[in-house]
């Protein structure tokens, strides 16, 4: 028939291109696809960097926060709180390690991620704990200067006193500045001394509240600094960079 002629004609012209057309033909499809499947891969790639880069800048930015917070440049927590629940979310994006990781690799950038969300929560432990410490630091260092004001302008204070209780403000202020240990032990001795002379004087009670904040300053600044220094240290940024090499 007139139909099954044509068709034999399409499929002899077919037949008639050469093997190595058809060859090459093959050849770029399967580059095509080499290269679709590549794209892929290098989005993967580029999302896991980002998110792994991304917990390295909210590292340095948490550790700057907390300084600022412990000089009292910082006044809530907030920015804190929202870059360690990011964290945590990076972490859990980073739980799905790009297809085109093998076995091996999958298993070592598991480990090493678990090791860096080991040293996270221990370091958002001692934030909260800071955190804490500080908030009970900044709310002493606002009021005893103002407690100290009160008392020194009372007409029944003894002006022997007054200036007793003016050189410890100065000395206490100058201590939270500085985070010199060597003020530590006669600011204490004469906040005891002070408080022993308290039974005697006239505003008792207004005195012992006054250097109630006086021994909080004390007693927490050091804690606070410590918990500063050992938020610093962790190797959290390090264990960062080992997941941005793995």
């Amino acid at each position: 028939s007139r139909k099954a002629t044509v068709w034999q004609q399409k499929f002899s012209k077919i037949l008639s291109i050469p093997i190595r057309y058809l060859l090459l033909g093959g050849v770029l499809l399967l580059v095509i696809l080499w290269i679709k499947s590549q794209a892929i891969n290098f989005n993967e790639h580029n999302r896991y960097s980002l998110d792994l880069r991304e917990i390295s800048s909210l590292d340095a930015r948490i550790k700057q926060n907390v300084l600022q917070a412990r000089d009292g440049l910082l006044t809530y927590y907030d920015p804190i709180v929202n870059d360690l629940a990011e964290v945590k979310q990076l972490h859990s994006n980073l739980e799905q390690v790009p297809s085109f990781v093998d076995r091996q690799g999958r298993e070592e950038l598991e480990g090493i991620l678990q090791s860096d969300r080991s040293i996270w929560q221990k370091k958002e432990l001692i934030i909260q704990r800071f955190q804490s410490e500080n908030a009970i630091l900044r709310n002493s260092l606002t009021y005893f200067p103002i407690a100290i004001a009160d008392l020194v302008e009372k007409e029944t204070i003894d002006p022997a006193l007054v200036n007793r209780l003016q050189t410890l403000l100065r000395n206490i202020l100058l201590f939270n500045l500085s985070n010199d240990r060597e003020l530590v032990p006669p600011i204490n001795n004469e906040i005891q001394e002070l408080l022993a002379l308290s039974a005697t004087t006239a505003e008792s009670e207004k005195l012992k509240m006054t250097l109630a904040h006086a021994k909080i300053i004390m007693s927490r600044y050091s804690q606070v600094n410590d918990w500063v220094q050992t938020i610093i240290a962790l190797p959290t940024n390090q264990s960062s960079e080992n997941l941005i090499q793995a």
